[in-house]
């Protein structure tokens, strides 16, 4: 599978690290160059500066022949942008958009968009793990 993510961070390269040793191929846009510091050079990720909101930057990822979008940014409002610019612009079997503000996974479901709420998992493991 062809795998894109946007937005370069522990969760992100994590996520690419595991899919590209299954064999996948995995690119990572993000605007700061310095955040690509942290992928072990190991790795079969190929890295991209550029912005995953701009359809031009998302065309040289290679977003038109990929599988699966990874929103996966620490802002809420990008991610969704994205989400929403691949989910009408580009014909993806799966999207996923990384939310921290649980109050915008609601808003977020009804665009037809799905949502991994990171806050909202934590706590129920907190909430799980003192019962």
């Amino acid at each position: 599978m062809n795998i894109v993510i946007m937005g370069c961070n522990l969760i992100a390269v994590n996520v690419a690290e595991k899919m590209s040793q299954k064999g996948n191929h995995v690119s990572i846009i993000d605007v700061d160059a310095d955040n690509f510091l942290i992928i072990d050079e190991t790795e079969n990720i190929k890295t991209i500066i550029g912005d995953g909101t701009v359809s031009s930057d998302l065309e040289s990822v290679g977003i038109e022949g990929s599988d699966i979008f990874l929103a996966l940014e620490p802002n809420d409002n990008r991610n969704i942008l994205a989400a929403q610019k691949v989910k009408s612009l580009y014909n993806i079997d799966t999207i996923l958009c990384l939310v921290s503000d649980p109050k915008k996974d609601g808003i977020f479901r009804k665009l037809g968009l799905n949502v991994i709420s990171t806050t909202s998992l934590i706590s129920d493991i907190v909430l799980d793990s003192i019962r």
